[in-house]
């Protein structure tokens, strides 16, 4: 079925299929060019499965059918730098950037390497900058330009990437903004660091930090949103089914079309053996989004 296919698999996760998919196509026949990206993607599988040395033996792969392969580069050099492998990684990860300057991801895993295997914070600044300049969404990028300016003593300029770091979601930086003492100051950096007091158990900083961001509200309808799910989720998983309910019900006033709200909401039904109002939130899910598998099959569940 090809690459497409296989990009969607593993945007799905659906790793051990897509690495499947990937042998069965390149058994078929194909150019060199695209068995290459073939063997690339079944790379960055074995990479998220954290199978690293199989990871770099399907980069090599990928390199060995196109040597300019920048993707192939990036996803071998990144392993290696797994395996410790930093000598190699570098190598592979400076070519990755050489084929394709226009690459934030490769722009990033250099930048990690360079600071934190070699110790070369001004040279990783450089390639973060280049990965926010390209993809100014690239979270881990901000917080790394973060942690490599705190390591060059630019305290003022690592609080402004982790800043904009915790904006995007990421739960580290949060913890460090509060960890240096730097106040909270918009709802998304109460958020990220909600985040990372559920990591810790800290259960009731994170409800009360949540609580917080909602009461000093949220730019768009669907941040807000996003964080109804996101904390009615949270309380299914702790059995704190009443206020549970109450995030994902707001959550629906906002979206009343939204197939996922009534899905998660449908879910803790379940779990509560609510199951007549599990089936029709299910129901309602799958009119609103008739495409999505899982919906019938947690309908089926009943």
């Amino acid at each position: 079925m090809g690459l497409e296919f296989v990009e969607k698999l593993m945007d799905r996760g659906l790793l051990n299929y897509a690495i499947d998919e990937v042998l069965k196509a390149i058994d078929s026949g194909v150019d060199k060019t695209e068995q290459s990206r073939l063997y690339s993607l079944c790379s960055s599988a074995m990479f998220q499965k954290r199978q690293y040395i199989d990871a770099v033996a399907y980069g090599e792969k990928a390199l060995k059918a196109d040597p300019e392969n920048s993707e192939a580069y990036t996803h071998l050099g990144w392993a290696e730098y797994w395996l410790g492998r930093n000598e190699s990684a570098v190598l592979h990860l400076k070519k990755a950037v050489d084929f394709n300057p226009d690459s934030p991801e490769a722009h990033y895993r250099l930048g990690s390497l360079l600071n934190n295997a070699f110790g070369k914070a001004a040279e990783a600044e450089g390639e973060f900058t280049k990965a926010v300049e390209l993809d100014p969404a690239h979270t881990l990028a901000w917080q790394q330009r973060a942690i490599s300016r705190f390591n060059q003593n630019k305290q003022d300029e690592a609080y402004s990437d982790y800043r904009k770091a915790a904006e995007l979601g990421d739960a580290y930086s949060g913890y460090m903004l509060n960890y240096n003492g730097e106040p909270l100051n918009t709802p998304e950096e109460k958020i990220a660091f909600a985040r990372d007091c559920w990591a810790q158990n800290q259960t009731q900083q994170a409800l009360d930090l949540i609580e917080d961001a909602l009461l000093q509200g949220f730019s768009t309808k669907k941040k807000e949103f996003d964080i109804k799910l996101e904390l009615g989720d949270k309380l299914t998983s702790m059995k704190i089914n009443d206020q549970a309910e109450t995030s994902y019900n707001k959550a629906i006033e906002l979206f009343p079309d939204s197939a996922e709200a009534y899905s998660r909401r449908g879910w803790l039904f379940y779990l509560t053996s609510r199951d007549a109002e599990a089936e029709a939130d299910y129901l309602k899910a799958i009119q609103l989004n008739s495409e999505n598998s899982r919906y019938p099959e947690n309908l089926g569940t009943l």
